[in-house]
């Protein structure tokens, strides 16, 4: 089986949808500046350049958003683009962040039909620092695919808005209401950041369950354990769980967690 993929080793992945990058982490601990109440959140305040977009942030303990087929990917999106039911999302303001509870991935699906970035559009590419494994691209493509097919894409939407009389009507008029449909929002009140974060372990025991390893490393998520766990794990890409340090110590931790990454998956499939 090649294992060389772009000049890197990268490990053979399963039939999952990629979304870890669309949504930033943060320290929930972390003080910051009053910010509004969000009261609802329109479809069309989640584009790159919306207002509401850039407020968003996980939990720095959240795990991969990364769990979900490329048909679960497309059935939230279409039920979403539909006017079904789907549940709410459960955010935590902290300043001018707006955490996301639960619902991560459901948010990220929309996000990811918003802004054409299944895993590997530009914030996913930037995030991974342009190492995209084939078979997250595959994945992509094919959720991509299925959205298309079942309701079409965001801009196909977009452009129906602009112009009715050119689009099928069934997409016409969906795309007349889809900028202002909002998703179904519910905030955690008069919370600190402690109460946020055990509620956040008590949603999430329920649905996917976090097992018991990776239990471990959130509960001990500042520990050297667990960042270079964490470091070795994206081969020192995607979010910097080891930010407190000073740049040249941030820049080892990336490098030797790649030297690592790379000598498992060369002894893994035999590359040597």
């Amino acid at each position: 089986m090649p294992c060389v993929i772009e000049g890197e080793f990268l490990p053979k992945t399963t039939n999952v949808v990629n979304l870890d990058a669309l949504i930033r982490r943060a320290d929930l601990a972390s003080p910051g500046e009053a910010g509004e109440d969000i009261t609802s959140l329109p479809v069309m305040g989640l584009e790159r350049a919306g207002l509401l977009y850039p407020a968003l942030r996980k939990p720095d303990f959240q795990r991969e958003t990364s769990n979900w087929s490329p048909e679960q990917v497309a059935d939230l999106i279409c039920t979403f683009a539909r006017r079904e039911l789907i549940p709410a999302v459960i955010l935590w303001r902290a300043g001018q962040n707006v955490f996301v509870i639960d619902g991560a991935h459901r948010l990220s699906a929309l996000i990811a039909w918003v802004q054409d970035d299944y895993g590997d559009g530009e914030v996913s590419r930037q995030f991974f620092q342009n190492v995209v494994a084939d078979e997250q691209m595959v994945a992509a493509q094919r959720a991509r695919e299925l959205v298309k097919s079942q309701i079409g894409s965001y801009q196909d939407h977009k452009m129906a808005a602009q112009f009715p009389q050119n689009s099928p009507p069934e997409l016409a008029e969906r795309a007349a209401r889809i900028p202002w449909w909002p998703i179904q929002v519910q905030w955690i009140q008069n919370a600190d950041h402690d109460k946020a974060e055990k509620a956040f372990f008590r949603i999430n025991q329920g649905g996917t369950k976090i097992d018991a390893t990776e239990q471990r490393i959130l509960n001990a998520r500042k520990s050297p354990t667990a960042l270079t766990s964490r470091a070795i794990l994206r081969r020192g890409t995607g979010h910097h769980y080891w930010d407190k340090f000073d740049a040249e110590t941030q820049d080892k931790i990336e490098a030797i967690g790649k030297d690592i990454f790379v000598c498992f998956i060369r002894l893994r499939y035999n590359c040597l």
